[in-house]
Order: structure tokens, then C-alpha cells, then sequence
């Protein structure tokens, strides 16, 4: 696409102050990572939470950059496009230049604190099961229709991001199923995009790092189910945030839940067992909901994903096929049962209310010991660490506390930060393979072993390095060395 088309599809759009060098030429590609950059391309210097677009602009220029996105004056030689907002501009020349591939494409978004993952995963089989091609835009990676691709962050960067939109469309997928993370929220990640429906989940402590405080956070998730952002909004009435957002809702919003007076609901709910099962009410239709995802988390997050596909118009009875469907969640409460007797739980639980949600399950369905293994991760929110291990605390029987993702942080000094809120008998191991092994060795006969925190990533983050390592990868080992060959 040539670039005077494509400020003439986004100039008005975003705030463009000036535009210096101008030549018009072809615009090959578009991309915020200067490594990445091709001859041709369209450079976006975006300020990240440690690097700085602006230190590598001439990077991108001797990659092959043709023109340069940015919110200040730098001494270049190829065209420079100053905008008010960097963020914006990516996501709106990322849109023109992959030809406004949403206009064909329904797009769900999933916003929350915790629950993202299942329930995009959930509403993905439902729609399937519906007969409808999708796509999967998620934390545990990326499907188009069947294929699948890593992910590096829960919502990918607007040049990718629409890309993948380019790639639905080419593929004829009719929704796409995306986690939007508040970062994402912040950053317009979607500018210029309405979703079709926004799904929200709940609203508890995290990224404090970023957003300083939990008013900054809630406003920030918030602002997403307003109009332009999305047409309608499904909300857990159990959560005081969802609550707020029915109470003063600016777009037409269903609510689901189980305590409070909702459109959805569940009743007669049994979920502490090796399978779950609720009746629920759907714009009273009344179905009897079974699927072997276990915990109260999983019933709202099965709520969540019926009452997103029913607006679509799916019926009960498909919704629950496409529910029961999914036997699993990678890393969400994925259970191994050792011949001894015991199991051990892979769970990504990082926040102080996810960890109160599966150690509050875990516990009241264990007839011995819960033995937790947990770590806080570097350069994130340090205010919630010593709130993590008071909620390990509060379930736990035993606990190690082991390293995370300790980035560039001294994992002991996460852990020493963290020990202040263990008040249960533990040890620290910062070595997360020996933390491992360590509780598993101590598991006997009716006991739980809960590895908390990392759940489906296959990494270690050290130092600015993503090293092999996977807690399932180890439990697997360790199961493998102890069973009947």
C-alpha cells in the first residue's frame, strides 16, 4: 500500500502534527519491533515497560524502514509521522494497511482479572459446536480455525494483531474469541474497532506495577464496555465492579451469575466433585448443565461463556455439548493423579483471588494434606506478594515457596517479600524444579500437591531471558519415574 493511502485512511482518525521527509512510496509491512523490520516498512516507536521504540528507530531504518510513527522529532533521513498518540497511530495504519479486516469478522473480547483464558476458551467450542469457523486469540496461544500458533502476550501488539484479523478473514472464520487485557484496554489496542460483544469476568488486585492503584486498574477495564468500544456487554452480577458497570451501563448488557438477581443463572450448583453440574436458568430456558471442568470458577466461567453464545442466538442444548466438550484447560486446574494415592494441580493462579479460588476448591475436596508450591514474579506488583502467601496461608497444610518469573528482580528477595505473609510451616527452595519435586516427595495417600503460578507456559523469564522450563514438563517426569512401566 502506498503511504499516502495510507494517511489518507488514518489521518483523521489520529492526531497527526506534522509529517517531515515526506516521499511517497510503497509500504511493505508494519511493525513495532525493529529485529523484525523488512525493506519497505512502516516503524512504530512505541515506549515498552523496559525498552524505548525511540533507542531503536535507526535500527529499523537500517533494517529497511521507509517511514517512522513517533510522538517526538528524531533526526532521520526517511519520513517521520509525529502523532499525539504512537499507541493509536499502530493500531490505526495496522488496520488500514491489512485493509480493515474486523468489517467481516465478529469479535468477542473477554476482559478481567482472572478467568480470561477458560472463558474465551469455553465461548471458542461453543461457537464451534454451532457450526461457526473460529478464531482464538488467547493466553495459551492462537488458533485459526485448527491451526495453531504461540503467543507472546495475552493480547498481541496492534501490527500482529491485525494481522491475525487479516488472517481470520482470508480464512473466512466468522468469530474471532480475544482476551483484552487492561493493558491492551490502555494502550487502544482495538482503536477504531467495536467489538461485537465484551464478556466481563471479575475485577481483583494485580498490575499494580502499572496502573499504581486499583481505582486506575477498575476505570481502565471499565472503560471498555462503553459505546464505540462494544455493542453489547455480558457482566457477572457477582462481582461489585460488574455490578457498577450494569448499574450504569452505556450499551445493552446481560448479566449472569449465582448470589445476585441476573438474566443468567445458576442453581443447585455441584462443583466440588470430579465433574460439575448446575441448573441454569437462560432467559428462562431452563438446562441442565454437566461438563467435567471442577470449582465454583469454572461454573462462572461457564455462566459467562452460555450467556455470551445464547445473544448470538445458540441454543441451550448446543451451548451445553460445546461446554462439556472441553475436558481441560491447559494449566487451569489440570489435574495428574500419582499411583500413590495423591494428585498434583497445575494451575496459573498469580493473583490473590485466583489463588483464594483454587486452594478454596482444592481444599474442600481434599481428604489429606494440601501442600502448595508458589512463587511471586520480578518486576510486577510487589504490594500483592505478601496477599498471595496470606492466601496460601489460609488453605494450605505445607507450603514451598519457590521462584516465579523473578525477571530481572533477586528471586530470593521476591521470596524473602513474599515469606512475610506465610504463616503455615514451608520452606523455600528457589530452585522451581527442586521446589517441585520437593512437594511431591512429602505428598502421600489423599493429598493434593498445587503448583501454582506459571500454569501453561513452557518458561522461566531470568534476566531478560525466556529459559526452557514447564511445571507440567516436571510433573510428567516425576509421574513417568514412579508408574508401572
Amino acid at each position: 500500500m502506498r503511504l499516502t493511502e495510507l494517511l489518507s485512511f488514518s489521518e483523521t482518525e489520529i492526531c497527526v502534527k506534522e509529517v517531515k521527509n515526506f516521499r511517497d512510496c510503497e509500504v511493505t509491512s508494519v511493525s513495532s519491533c525493529s529485529s523484525e523490520v523488512k525493506n519497505g516498512a512502516m516503524f512504530f516507536c512505541v515506549k515498552g515497560e523496559k525498552a524505548d521504540g525511540y533507542d531503536f528507530a535507526f535500527e529499523a531504518i537500517k533494517n529497511g524502514a521507509v517511514c517512522v510513527v513517533c510522538e517526538k522529532h528524531l533526526d532521520v533521513k526517511v519520513c517521520q509521522i509525529i502523532v499525539d498518540n504512537s499507541d493509536k497511530a499502530q493500531a490505526a495504519f495496522s488496520n488500514a494497511f491489512f485493509g480493515f479486516p474486523t468489517k467481516k469478522l465478529k469479535i468477542i473480547c473477554v476482559v478481567g482479572t482472572n478467568g480470561k483464558t477458560s472463558t474465551a476458551v469455553l465461548i471458542n467450542s461453543v461457537l464451534k459446536e454451532a457450526g461457526y469457523k473460529t478464531g482464538l486469540i488467547s493466553t495459551n496461544g492462537i488458533w485459526i480455525g485448527e491451526d495453531y500458533q504461540k503467543n507472546d502476550m495475552t493480547t498481541p501488539c496492534p501490527c500482529r494483531l491485525y494481522e491475525l484479523f487479516f488472517e481470520m478473514q482470508k480464512q473466512k472464520v466468522n468469530f474471532c474469541v480475544m482476551e483484552m487485557s487492561a493493558h491492551a484496554i490502555k494502550r487502544e489496542k482495538l482503536f477504531q474497532v467495536e467489538a461485537d460483544l465484551a464478556v466481563f469476568t471479575n475485577f481483583s488486585q494485580d498490575h499494580l506495577d502499572y496502573f499504581k492503584n486499583m481505582q486506575n486498574y477498575a476505570d481502565t477495564k471499565m472503560s471498555f464496555f462503553k459505546k464505540g468500544k462494544t455493542k453489547i456487554a455480558v457482566v457477572n452480577a457477582d462481582d461489585k465492579i460488574g455490578r457498577e458497570l450494569i448499574f450504569n451501563a452505556e450499551v445493552p448488557t446481560v448479566s449472569y451469575g449465582i448470589d445476585n438477581p441476573s438474566d443468567v443463572f445458576a442453581m443447585d450448583v455441584e462443583c466440588e466433585k470430579d465433574f460439575s453440574s448446575y441448573i441454569m436458568n437462560i432467559y428462562d430456558e431452563v438446562y441442565k448443565l454437566e461438563y467435567p471442568l471442577t470449582g465454583k470458577f469454572n461454573v462462572y466461567n461457564t455462566l459467562a461463556a452460555a450467556t455470551a453464545c445464547r445473544v448470538f442466538g445458540i441454543k441451550p442444548d448446543v451451548i451445553g455439548k460445546g461446554i462439556r466438550k472441553i475436558k481441560f484447560i491447559e494449566g487451569r486446574n489440570q489435574a495428574y493423579r500419582f499411583p500413590q494415592g495423591f494428585k498434583v494441580v497445575i494451575d496459573y493462579a498469580h493473583t490473590p483471588e485466583g489463588i483464594e479460588n483454587i486452594l478454596s476448591h482444592l481444599k474442600a475436596s481434599t481428604f489429606g494434606k494440601l501442600i502448595t508450591v508458589f512463587g511471586c514474579g520480578g518486576n510486577r506488583d510487589k504490594s500483592k506478594r505478601k496477599i498471595m502467601a496470606e492466601a496460601v496461608s489460609k488453605y494450605s497444610d505445607y507450603a514451598v515457596l519457590t521462584s516465579d518469573n523473578p525477571r530481572y528482580e533477586d528471586p530470593y528477595e521476591i521470596m524473602f517479600e513474599a515469606e512475610k505473609g506465610l504463616s503455615v510451616n514451608h520452606e523455600l527452595m528457589c530452585d522451581r524444579k527442586a521446589a517441585i519435586t520437593r512437594a511431591i516427595g512429602k505428598a502421600e495417600k489423599d493429598d493434593v500437591v498445587a503448583v501454582l503460578g506459571k500454569g501453561h507456559e513452557k518458561y522461566q523469564e531470568i534476566k531478560g531471558e525466556k529459559l526452557p522450563f514447564s511445571d507440567a514438563e516436571i510433573v510428567l517426569e516425576l509421574l513417568c519415574s514412579v508408574s508401572p512401566r
